[in-house]
């Protein structure tokens, strides 16, 4: 890195004519599109001529990209309110009433705001590869696939109107499956776990492939252990089937329900209940089990874990790397455009031989010039870098320097922020401002909080139990209840008082852990004033149901359970687990994004197949039109377990909410063997198919994925409370004695990636190949004299 010092001088008439000039114009334009371009990961294959930039930067504008993922979600959600719509109070179809539609989109409307939607789409594409160029766009499958589902969304809903004569019972709704996919296209961080996921997968494969090839050499054995001989027991013979024959007939008649059995055994869903037939038999039989699951469950599903975090991991990585690549080659494609604003500033100034040995520099004024007509959000970015140019003092940039400059503040993760100063107290009060200071009177505070809450609590209980007539709440115990908590209330407001007096206003709202007790303490100071005005107003001797002092005291104990979150502050481990938790939050959204559309595919896609399939029949009724009016009916018994026992009726693929919700719970797979019985015998037996792969891929794929990111999100924080352990130990003071805090903000998963990882920079021999791959940067590269 290299530059020359100097002050910053005044810019020159000259520079300010240049502004007018048009030449001039459009490459601080290119310049400033190359900035934003950078800052937001994008990539500089785009067309450069004035025109396609102006309409480039209106289509990445936040207003326009807004709009466009209003209009997608839209698209989305548009599966709630058209056929089969979800709009009822229950999916339950035993109860009529609460399972009818409240709303239903009819066709022609429906359509009409399909249509809509999705002539937005085709404006957006056709903006894309306007701005882009069709040479470029060939080369982008996902614009490639956009364009494709939206011709398919468009014909199939042609095909509905005029084929069907828009009766929505017989359309299939293949174009929903699509709509996930609008939504992935805007994400570039979605795009890139996708990609990495795709590339997971093949690994994952392997691992899968012995999996299924344990299963069913697991699943023949069992046929051969437990043969089923049901002609030894047929009703005329007369005989008692053993317990090894039970499991025979139940559990391993055939290949495909044995391989149903020992796959939902995976799951640990039907254990121990598939072996008890067995075991109950002999001991022995059990090893058989315990085999399989040691190494079904314990070995490979965890080998599935460690690779798919592995190879997520690396992929995910290197796709990181090249996004950060990204950023250096339009950093490097701005300085070259800067380089020939400075040319010309050169040319201008009537001293053209000034640069013979620094064409490599550029001024610092050409730069700010560059990045005040950037459109940075937020702003701040934008300033602080005109601030760190200013506060530099270096007149001529080379690369390095440049991007030194503008990196330091958009990649800056870490750092140090001035805690304010404790007030000086003198004398006698210097004595009590130690001891407001000291760790033992926080630690009071949230003992006491956590008396008040299991004092609260126990009031509660025995209110819910006079509720329901168990006990009656005497006179006495109202009154212990209502002084203990203004005894308490007065203890908060004490102690907050106190505090705020030993650390002043500006070091007390400092911490959010201070902030939030304070808030937490006036909403408990209210409803304990609210509970006092009951307790004087209404009689002692009311109902526990009619009662307001009860309604608020019960209030009262779910703000105080709230105040106790303030424990999290001061027990460092606990501290740790949450900010992990806030940074998932923050930085998981793409995760989220995908999981949500793998629902939605697959969940319209069992909307597609099984939508209708799961019937209801009254239960106790063999046939409901064979039965006379004046005939009792014949009660049957339904087998324990089954989904019609256990009545999971609204558990069904007949409209998407319902849908989702079933995807979810065979995803969590308890009772995943009632669903594959229930879609069976209301299908085929191949249908089951349709549960185990989503299970295997929810359950299996996606959730290790979110362990991945986990991990790597955990690891990092981990090492920062190390390190703050450490400065905590040794505190930092700052030249005018004031106590310095480190700060740290990860504003994308990419910082966290490369805050955890050591990547490795790009070289300009890299980033200058880079830039010849693309033919209007390749064209600035080689000319410096034309137009770009």
């Amino acid at each position: 890195m290299a530059f020359r010092s100097g002050r910053v001088h005044t810019k020159s008439v000259n520079y300010y004519n240049l502004l007018f000039d048009r030449e001039h114009s459009d490459r601080q334009l290119q310049a400033a599109v190359f900035l934003e371009d950078a800052f937001w990961y994008r990539s500089i294959n785009h067309k450069l001529d004035s025109l396609s930039l102006k309409w480039y930067r209106w289509y990445k504008s936040p207003i326009v990209n807004w709009f466009f993922l209003c209009v997608i979600f839209a698209n989305l959600l548009q599966v709630f309110f058209e056929y089969p719509s979800s709009i009822s109070i229950s999916s339950d179809p035993r109860t009529p009433e609460r399972n009818e539609r409240q709303f239903e989109l009819s066709c022609p409307a429906d359509s009409t705001i399909e249509i809509i939607l999705l002539i937005f789409l085709t404006i957006d594409f056709s903006i894309e590869c306007f701005v882009s160029g069709w040479d470029n766009v060939k080369t982008k499958p996902w614009v490639l696939f956009y364009i494709v589902a939206i011709c398919f969304s468009f014909v199939e809903m042609f095909v509905l109107i005029s084929a069907f004569q828009c009766n929505q019972a017989d359309d299939l709704g293949l174009r929903r499956m699509f709509r996930p996919f609008f939504l992935y296209r805007r994400s570039t961080t979605t795009k890139k776990i996708l990609k990495s996921l795709a590339h997971t997968i093949p690994e994952v494969l392997s691992v899968l492939a012995m999996l299924l090839l344990h299963v069913i050499i697991f699943s023949l054995i069992g046929m051969m252990m437990f043969p089923s001989p049901k002609e030894r027991y047929s009703t005329d013979s007369g005989n008692t089937p053993s317990l090894r024959d039970i499991e025979g007939m139940q559990d391993f008649p055939d290949i495909i329900t044995s391989f149903i059995s020992l796959a939902v055994l995976l799951s640990t869903a039907n254990n121990p209940t598939v072996m008890m037939p067995a075991y109950n038999y002999s001991r022995l039989y059990s090893l058989f089990f315990i085999f399989f699951e040691f190494i079904a469950l314990y070995c490979l599903m965890n080998m599935l874990t460690a690779i798919v975090y592995n190879q997520f991991s690396t992929y995910f990585l290197d796709s990181i790397k090249s996004t950060i690549t990204r950023r250096r080659v339009a950093l490097k494609a701005c300085f070259e455009v800067l380089k020939k604003i400075q040319k010309g500033l050169s040319g201008v100034d009537g001293e053209p031989s000034k640069r013979s040995k620094g064409e490599r520099f550029v001024d610092a004024e050409v730069i700010e010039s560059a990045i005040n007509r950037c459109q940075l959000r937020p702003q701040k970015k934008q300033v602080n870098v005109i601030k760190r140019l200013h506060h530099d003092g270096i007149n001529e940039y080379d690369f390095d320097a440049f991007k030194t400059l503008v990196l330091s503040e958009w990649e800056m993760t870490s750092g140090t922020t001035v805690k304010p100063k404790y007030p000086k107290r003198r004398g006698t009060c210097r004595i009590f401002q130690k001891i407001a200071l000291s760790a033992g009177i926080v630690y009071l505070q949230k003992a006491v909080t956590v008396l008040q809450a299991l004092m609260i609590m126990t009031g509660v209980t025995n209110s819910l139990k006079a509720l329901f007539n168990w006990i009656t709440i005497d006179v006495a115990a109202r009154k212990t209840l209502a002084y203990s908590n203004l005894a308490f209330m007065v203890f908060y407001l004490i102690y907050t008082a106190y505090l705020m007096w030993g650390m002043g206003f500006r070091r007390f709202f400092f911490n959010f852990g201070r902030l939030y007790d304070f808030v937490a303490t006036v909403a408990v100071t209210i409803t304990t004033i609210i509970m006092l005005i009951f307790y004087y107003t209404e009689p002692s001797n009311k109902s526990a149901i009619d009662s307001n002092f009860y309604q608020a005291l019960r209030m009262l104990a779910i703000l105080v359970l709230l105040k106790m979150f303030s424990l999290i502050s001061v027990i460092q481990p606990m501290k740790l687990v949450a900010t992990t938790l806030m940074d998932m939050v923050t930085h998981l959204q793409p995760y989220v994004s995908i999981l949500m559309g793998a629902y939605y595919f697959y969940g319209c896609l069992g909307m597609v197949l099984f939508r209708g399939s799961i019937k209801f029949t009254a239960p106790g009724i063999n046939n409901m039109t064979d039965i006379p009016a004046n005939s009792s009916m014949q009660i049957v018994v339904q087998p324990c377990g089954t989904y019609e026992q256990q009545g999971y009726w609204g558990d069904n693929l007949d409209d998407f909410f319902a849908a989702t919700v079933f995807l979810w719970n065979i995803m969590i797979v308890n009772n995943i063997n009632v669903f594959l019985d229930i879609i069976s015998r209301s299908a085929s037996a191949w249908a089951q198919l349709y549960i185990l792969v989503w299970w295997i891929f929810s359950n299996v794929i996606l959730i290790n994925l979110l362990v991945a990111l986990i991990l790597e999100i955990f690891m990092l924080r981990w090492s920062l409370f190390q390190e703050e352990r450490v400065r905590r130990a040794a505190l930092v003071i700052d030249s005018n004695n004031q106590e310095l805090v480190a700060a740290h903000k990860y504003e994308s998963i990419y910082d966290i990636f490369r805050e955890g990882h050591h990547i490795v920079e790009p070289t300009d021999e890299e980033l200058d190949k880079l830039l010849n791959l693309n033919p209007h940067t390749s064209a600035m590269m080689q000319n410096q004299d034309q137009h770009l």
